[in-house]
């Protein structure tokens, strides 16, 4: 009777441990490609900024670029602040991330406005103000830092996860060690 359930228990840590490490790799996975696209908000609002100011010096302007990068950069903050319907984004994982990708739309919405009307300036023809121009500059530079702050917040938060998956882990194979021991005492027993 005692040999079947150390085997029962053996088999079950097992298969359990099988099922954690299944779960970290998953889990890695996840949390890397959502650490991409938080990464690559801040290379989108790069490539905003630069197409603003080649078009102040351009003799003809072409937003389409900046366009194109506007809405993948408002795609990829909405996935990242409310998730995915395919779940391969999640909702932020804590608090943290939650308010700062609140203060990061904030942000993007400010520049975005005054983005606009710089843009118009230029179609016009006109020559957007200098305050303008240092204010666009000014709030570029802060939405790069908030968004930095925020990968940060999100590969903390992954490596976090993955430390205590893998105390479960180191628990469930000194766990399994023991029961090995143990049905291994139980042998002699049954030896003797």
């Amino acid at each position: 009777y005692r040999i079947k359930v150390i085997s029962f228990i053996l088999s079950l840590m097992l298969v359990s441990l099988i099922a954690i490490t299944v779960y970290m790799n998953d889990q890695s996975k996840h949390d890397g490609y959502v650490i991409h696209i938080a990464g690559k908000e801040r290379m989108l609002t790069q490539k905003m900024a630069k197409e603003i100011f080649l078009n102040l010096y351009a003799k003809n302007s072409d937003f389409e670029t900046f366009k194109t990068a506007k809405n993948e950069f408002l795609t990829n903050l909405r996935s990242l602040q409310i998730g995915t319907e395919d779940g391969k984004i999640t909702p932020p994982p804590t608090t943290e991330i939650a308010e700062k990708l609140e203060s990061i739309g904030t942000l993007s919405d400010q520049f975005f406005t005054l983005a606009e009307t710089v843009k118009v300036k230029i179609e016009l023809g006109t020559i957007p103000q200098q305050s303008e121009i240092q204010e666009l500059y000014r709030i570029n530079n802060a939405l790069l830092d908030q968004i930095d702050i925020a990968v940060q917040s999100y590969s903390m938060a992954s490596e976090e996860k993955i430390n205590r998956l893998q105390w479960i882990q180191y628990a469930g194979a000194f766990a399994t060690l023991i029961v090995v021991i143990g049905s291994v005492l139980l042998s002699r027993q049954i030896d003797e």
